[in-house]
């Protein structure tokens, strides 16, 4: 588990923190031209609670050092073989869908409860409910132009909420160099808390096979 890397979803009420949430992050690696691209999130990531509460001590006193206090907030972790090392923090929701798979493993609708905390229409946590695991894919292939089947029996497949394509049937793809390169994502869940592995979440993305092939414009080239 060490040098892996975890967000952390925090929510703070006047200086006292919560935290909603861990989620861990999948990269691209080192085959890829840039290996530092997240294409996916597991959550509530499968860690004993000695670990859940090492990283909760120090993203805490990151928070309190930086002065938050209201709102929520979004911190990056490595787990490092001598601690939890932070690689940053924001004052805002996470990206990536993280907060829907917040909402469907906890219940919690971070939006709902920021206007609500900024409005004074709610106190305080005291405890978050764990309601299964949920976790997001994102689609990614060499660039060129696509060839996309098998849509319909990923959706079909058991756990799969949510289908997202940013691209279609010849459509120019990029290399994936960025974020926002990625060709779409699914998301997953299960009412259960039993850990999901990330190669489950790489077996359904299988089932669609986004094939490109150079543009003509390529190949004069």
């Amino acid at each position: 588990m060490h040098g892996q890397e975890f967000s952390v979803e925090c929510f703070s009420f006047a200086g006292r923190h919560k935290l909603l949430s861990i989620h861990q992050k999948f990269k691209t690696g080192a085959e890829y031209p840039n290996p530092f691209v997240e294409i996916g999130h597991i959550g509530p990531a499968d860690l004993t609670p000695q670990t859940w509460q090492l990283i909760e001590t120090v993203v805490f006193d990151c928070l309190d050092r930086m002065g938050i206090c209201d709102g929520p907030s979004h911190t990056e972790v490595i787990l490092t073989d001598t601690g939890v090392k932070i690689v940053e923090t924001h004052t805002r929701v996470g990206g990536d869908r993280i907060f829907h798979l917040l909402k469907l493993s906890t219940g919690i609708d971070v939006f709902k409860l920021s206007l609500q905390w900024f409005c004074q229409k709610t106190g305080y946590i005291d405890s978050v409910s764990k309601q299964g695991v949920a976790a997001v894919y994102f689609f990614h292939a060499p660039k060129g132009i696509s060839q996309i089947t098998g849509i319909d029996k990923l959706q079909a497949s058991r756990g799969v909420i949510e289908v997202k394509l940013h691209k279609t049937i010849g459509d120019t793809v990029n290399e994936l160099l960025g974020s926002s390169d990625r060709l779409g994502y699914f998301i997953y869940y299960q009412a259960d808390d039993t850990p999901v592995d990330f190669h489950t979440l790489a077996d359904l993305a299988s089932q669609v096979n986004i094939c490109t092939q150079p543009s003509a414009k390529q190949q004069e080239g």
